[in-house]
């Protein structure tokens, strides 16, 4: 099974390195499963697996990079960023949302002039009228059709909401957003294969943690969001946007224009976890090992996993043997 999962994989990461060569550039995760714990007994598959091997081992050694796609790191050999710069409609579509954010800080600015200016009015007709009073017994209230009362309040009510640049300040950290709006469809399939496989044969699975704001919810950039069906990989970030947070009003073009918020990461949803150092420790022996029964032999299965252990640490364990069975 894992060596017919093994060939499924290779077979598509010929077509996408076919689609998009500069994939050659970059490590393949998927090099380091240790496929030597595989005991085949027909001569087909032990030569299924040697084709397997020398490929991963090509893949390992096709480049000097030791970049991962998974990695967290950014620099311009970043995947994302050098296929977002060679790509025409990527580029043409960073254009696109930028030309569309312009033109909502130029309608915020003008509503922000309109509301400064409607403020200065109504505070000016404030500042010009006295508070009327009412008494109610010996108590000297204001009057509830008092007009200044009424003006003061609108006043304190007047506010306008903050407009987040959608995209990162960071002109690298924006590409990758833009490549994860609209990646290839090859790419995102691959991507998720090649960390399912290495996933499902990772010692080291990380517990979910809270989870993070995903960009699929990111409003302001739904509109250029692609969708991709059966890919979990996504970005992902730990602060959340300014959407909906308001200001009050007089307030200046710094104050209700800001820069992105948030910080994004890979992040997978189907596992709930991010996909940078998620499998550390790639290893198939517990799929290629016997697994002993339930019984008194259950406490043996260390020993046949792998011939690790010393003399010493077995003569040590010797106390934990069960009743059922005899050390002699």
């Amino acid at each position: 099974m894992l060596l017919t999962t093994i060939d499924l994989w290779i077979a598509l990461d010929k077509l996408v390195l076919k689609e998009i060569p500069m994939l050659k550039d970059y490590n393949s995760d998927i090099s380091a499963v240790p496929l030597a714990n595989l005991l085949l007994r027909r001569s087909t598959s032990i030569g299924r697996l040697r084709r397997a091997r020398q490929y991963l081992s090509r893949c390992h050694s096709r480049t000097d990079s030791k970049s991962s796609i998974f990695s967290q790191a950014t620099s311009e050999e970043t995947f994302a960023v050098r296929y977002h710069n060679q790509s025409s409609s990527l580029q043409g579509l960073k254009g696109r949302i930028e030309e569309a954010a312009l033109q909502e800080i130029d309608k915020k600015t003008e509503e922000l002039k309109r509301a400064n200016e409607q403020h200065a009015k109504v505070k000016l007709r404030a500042d010009g009228i006295h508070h009327t009073y009412a008494t109610l017994g010996a108590t000297k209230r204001h009057a509830p059709n008092c007009r200044k009362c009424n003006l003061e309040g609108k006043l304190n009510s007047m506010k306008l909401e903050v407009y987040e640049w959608p995209l990162p300040d960071d002109e690298l950290h924006a590409a990758i957003v833009v490549f994860e709006l609209a990646c290839p469809l090859t790419f995102s399939t691959w991507r998720y294969a090649m960390f399912r496989l290495l996933f499902s044969l990772s010692k080291s699975h990380r517990s979910r943690g809270k989870r993070p704001f995903l960009l699929s919810n990111y409003h302001a950039l739904q509109p250029y969001f692609s969708r991709r069906p059966r890919s979990h990989i996504t970005l992902a970030s730990s602060s959340r946007p300014v959407e909906h947070r308001t200001l009050f009003i007089p307030a200046t073009e710094d104050q209700i224009h800001v820069e992105n918020s948030l910080t994004f990461f890979g992040f997978n949803t189907w596992e709930g976890i991010p996909v940078a150092n998620s499998f550390s420790k790639v290893d198939i022996k517990r799929y290629c090992t016997y697994e002993l029964q339930e019984g008194p032999y259950c406490g043996l299965q260390p020993y046949i996993i792998g011939t690790t252990h010393t003399s010493n640490h077995v003569l040590a364990g010797q106390a934990e043997c069960p009743k059922e069975l005899s050390i002699h």
